[in-house]
């Protein structure tokens, strides 16, 4: 080995993303910036984590883990600021959609490769 180790950009993003939130909210405790508005909008983090899941992704395991944290945090932003008049007792079946789809995602890409002596 070269000692030198690979940094992940997704770890990078992320803590840079943590660094940013954690000042601030120590910010706005200090009643030096007011963030109140910027709150409503907090399952957007998830789109966040999820679209740099997506970005990083390796393999298609990772780029459908992504895209759970995407929907996710779609359906909790809409859910909760009620976008296009939806709450969550109308949109709990997309939970179950999105269940599904994950399964049968898993299932599709995360099934052992049969070599040909096993055919």
């Amino acid at each position: 080995m070269n000692g030198q180790r690979k940094i992940s950009k997704g770890t990078m993003a992320m803590g840079l993303i943590l660094m940013a939130l954690g000042a601030a909210m120590l910010m706005q405790n200090m009643e030096l910036i007011d963030i109140g508005s910027v709150w409503s909008h907090w399952p957007l983090g998830f789109v966040i984590v999820g679209l740099v899941t997506i970005a990083n992704a390796a393999h298609r395991k990772q780029f459908g883990e992504g895209a759970w944290w995407v929907f996710f945090g779609l359906w909790l932003y809409i859910s909760l600021r009620h976008v296009w008049g939806l709450g969550f007792g109308e949109t709990w079946p997309a939970l179950i959609v999105a269940w599904g789809v994950s399964l049968i995602w898993n299932s599709t890409f995360n099934a052992p490769v049969r070599t040909a002596k096993e055919c």
